[in-house]
């Protein structure tokens, strides 16, 4: 990666956070040769909202595409070595589950539960009383 574009370059991404660092990294993976220039405004790569994000991922999305995209990302950060074949890459993955507050009618929310599980998500629909139980402080 490059900080300037000045010698031109075959691709230029605008952006150094996550999605335009992925980009520059799935794109040297496949064409090693290819000249690759990341433009960044801040002072460093990942500085924006990618740098300050919580880390929080989720596998429900609205578009079946969009779900698998999400589970494949989960899928490379809990084997983040092996997925960038560097045995010095560091990134910590725990899985903590999510509380997501449906609005929902009850056949909506069954087929939210059913759609995660074709995706081989774990969900499970709660009632008042079994969420007091599980988080009485809520």
């Amino acid at each position: 990666l490059s900080s300037s574009a000045s010698g031109g370059a075959d691709v230029v991404i605008v952006g150094g956070g996550i999605m335009g660092l992925n980009i520059a990294y799935q794109l040297r993976r496949r064409e090693p040769t290819a000249s690759i220039v990341v433009l960044e405004a801040a002072p460093a790569v990942g500085y924006g909202s990618s740098g300050y994000s919580t880390g929080f991922q989720r596998a429900y999305y609205s578009f079946d595409e969009t779900m698998s995209f999400a589970l494949d990302g989960m899928s490379a950060y809990k084997d983040w070595q092996n997925y960038l074949q560097d045995s010095s890459a560091q990134a910590k993955f725990t899985e903590t589950g999510a509380l997501w507050m449906l609005g929902y009618d009850a056949c909506q929310n069954q087929a939210m539960v059913e759609r995660l599980a074709k995706f081989g998500v774990q969900s499970e629909l709660l009632d008042e009383a079994e969420l007091g139980r599980g988080l009485p402080l809520l």
